[in-house]
């Protein structure tokens, strides 16, 4: 909680250097919490197992909810040694499991509230290159599921748990236009060869969509208070740039320094969105820092500039803009503007 003077200028308290130094700050120690993210989702799963059950087209018995989370492939290149970006998981399955590894399912039977993760049982040969493997209570313990099971015995585990219907992701993102499809290999999963190649469960994948994506909406109360501390961090890092860019840097140096400092302060992997650092004019282009547009001019003394970045902790976004001159002081046109 601020005290009163950071209630009246927060900005006087946030940290002026680059480097982090020990101990690491109680932003950082808060968003990388284990136990913080394992209760987070905790709560996010009872809260949408109630509003499952107030849904008329999910079955609680024999119902069970499977999600797909993004796949190793999802970031490669041509080749598997060569990644466009560290991983990031799908956003559904990143809600409610809070896991962050590819090749994972996730399930949640609604007859008993109980959440399982299937993880891939990897070879060998990988250990050399990824270290050896977590064990099974591992997952288990760290997100606060019920059980882990490797993903070849999946299908095993949903007889074992009488599960009759499957519940797979597939909606319309009324914002983009694009599907949402998180639809596991249903055919690969559960079709019994001594059943004539027929599934040994139902498949239902239109019910899920309106009720998990609706979920999303309404924040729990450890999520606001998650959310609070990222645009935390992100405040903090404009104002860090706000104090240390001057004439003659790069846009692009911009965005690094303030990259930099979302991991520092906040542990961020990724962007929420590609950052804006637009200077002159081209602050009236909208989304400009795209790859036409690289955030590649150099910023001189008469300079208004257009900030518009968010770090993104944990696949929670922020999104912040400013908009000041470089010399510190608006002219009486900039002011107008």
């Amino acid at each position: 909680d601020p005290t009163p003077s950071e209630s009246k200028a927060p900005f006087l308290s946030f940290p002026q250097t680059l480097l982090s130094e020990p101990p690491l700050s109680k932003e950082f120690l808060y968003l990388n919490d284990e136990k913080v993210h394992r209760e987070l989702a905790q709560e996010i799963r009872a809260t949408f197992l109630k509003r499952a059950a107030k849904s008329q087209k999910l079955a609680s018995k024999g119902g069970v909810v499977l999600l797909k989370g993004g796949t190793s492939m999802d970031s490669n290149y041509y080749d598997t040694d060569t990644e466009i970006a560290p991983f990031r998981q799908e956003s559904y399955f990143q809600y409610l499991f809070r896991l962050n590894e590819p090749d994972c399912y996730g399930a949640i039977f609604l007859e008993t509230g109980e959440s399982v993760l299937f993880v891939p049982k990897l070879p060998e040969e990988v250990f050399r290159w990824n270290g050896p493997p977590r064990t099974l209570d591992y997952y288990t313990k760290r997100y606060g599921v019920s059980k882990t099971v490797y993903v070849e015995d999946l299908k095993k585990e949903m007889a074992d748990r009488s599960a009759a219907t499957v519940y797979t992701l597939k909606g319309l993102n009324t914002d983009s236009g694009l599907t949402t499809a998180l639809i596991p290999d249903m055919a690969k999963l559960f079709c019994n060869k001594e059943n004539d190649g027929k599934m040994s469960v139902k498949h239902d994948d239109e019910a899920l969509h309106p009720v998990l994506a609706e979920s999303r909406v309404f924040k729990t109360k450890r999520e606001i208070d998650f959310m609070r501390m990222c645009c935390r961090v992100t405040s903090q890092a404009h104002v860090y740039v706000m104090r240390h860019v001057k004439p003659g840097m790069s846009e692009i140096q911009v965005e690094t320094m303030f990259k930099a400092f979302c991991g520092m302060y906040g542990g961020a992997r990724h962007m929420a969105y590609t950052c804006i650092c637009a200077s002159g004019s081209n602050g009236s282009i909208l989304h400009y820092g795209h790859a036409g547009r690289p955030n590649d001019r150099v910023l001189t003394k008469d300079d208004i500039v257009v900030f518009d970045m968010g770090g993104e902790y944990h696949g929670y976004a922020t999104d912040i803009t400013t908009s000041f001159p470089i010399s510190g002081k608006f002219t009486k046109e900039q002011a107008q503007v």
